[in-house]
């Protein structure tokens, strides 16, 4: 994780008065939902 997405993390975090995190976490980006007409509709997780 880069250094500025953890500083970006922090700052959105501390924004509305939340507690900073003390553990990293991990983005999946583009994962696949089906939906019931057959088309998968990719998401961030």
């Amino acid at each position: 994780m880069s250094v500025l997405v953890r500083l970006g993390g922090l700052v959105a975090d501390a924004a509305p008065g939340l507690p900073l995190r003390a553990t990293a976490y991990t983005v999946d980006r583009d994962v696949a939902v089906p939906m019931p007409d057959g088309v998968a509709l990719l998401g961030d997780h």
